[in-house]
């Protein structure tokens, strides 16, 4: 059994429903990413503004393209973390609790 089908297993041996997991698995995953999105922009921002500073003729900032990007890595992350907890919640908690 993986990992991701142990925690959703002993979340659902103390009585959560599957929604419920799946939604914890899912908040954990798209906390993670935010947080990610937002470092990943700011640094964006900043080395933009330094390389602009460094180097006069390199084209401005496209905000744009920075906010499109982060939007698509949002959905890829969201299906990214939906696909493994959905999977997990179909597994038998008892099993995911006793291993192979």
């Amino acid at each position: 059994m993986s990992l991701v089908a142990r925690i959703p297993g002993s979340a659902r041996i103390c009585r959560r429903s599957r929604t419920d997991v799946l939604a914890l698995v899912i908040r954990h995953g798209m906390t993670m990413t935010v947080i990610g999105l937002l470092i990943g922009l700011g640094g964006a921002y900043v080395l933009n503004h330094f390389l602009g500073s460094a180097m006069p003729r390199m084209a401005a900032s496209d905000p744009l393209s920075l906010v499109l990007t982060a939007v698509v890595l949002f959905f890829v992350a969201l299906f990214s973390c939906w696909l493994p907890a959905r999977r997990a919640t179909k597994v038998n908690p008892v099993e995911a609790l006793c291993g192979e």
